[in-house]
């Protein structure tokens, strides 16, 4: 529901029972849902200022929770992405280049020999506080692909290497 919502506002969302039925027949119960706009004093905002992206191309910032999922999207104007109006806490970064124009991540496809548009990661977390403005310097090429996405929200994490105790040894020699 897209609306200029209004700072310190209550609003109540409502669905009026039998306005809706789902692809079984069924027909919905009545729904009212309040809630209400915090003050702008308890939002933070980011600027993301973007180097090394390549000219004249359609890239989108995406903000990812702590659990990878992405959460807010805005296109990169003139190399900077800003986003307002931000829950304070801790938040990740990643970047697309959009080939085809469509707004969101395409895959690839094999069938159709084509490669997946390309995703830059900021490589680390942003603490979001209230009532704070937030800038990001970002080159895209500063790291190695391989290397730009936080450990945090990896889902396959590179194990540790064990460090050897040179103390276990001596004493396993002994033994």
């Amino acid at each position: 529901i897209e609306h200029k919502w209004e700072p310190e506002e209550k609003y109540k969302f409502s669905i009026d029972s039998a306005s809706v039925h789902s692809v079984y027949g069924l027909w919905n119960n009545k729904v009212e849902q309040p809630f209400s706009i915090k003050s702008l004093d308890q939002y933070g905002n980011i600027l993301f200022s973007i180097h090394g992206l390549p000219d004249s191309v359609t890239s989108y910032v995406e903000l990812l929770d702590g659990s990878d999922k992405p959460f807010r999207k805005v296109r990169v104007k003139n190399n900077e992405a800003l986003i307002f109006d931000l829950d304070p806490g801790k938040i990740y970064a990643r970047l697309f280049i959009d080939e085809n124009n469509d707004g969101i991540w395409t895959t690839g496809s094999y069938e159709d020999k084509r490669q997946p548009e390309r995703v830059y990661y900021f490589p680390k977390m942003v603490e979001i506080r209230a009532y704070t403005d937030h800038e990001e310097d970002w080159d895209i090429n500063a790291n190695p692909l391989n290397e730009q996405k936080p450990l945090d929200i990896l889902k396959n994490k590179p194990e540790e290497k064990k460090r050897r105790n040179p103390n276990e040894e001596r004493n396993r020699q002994q033994q």
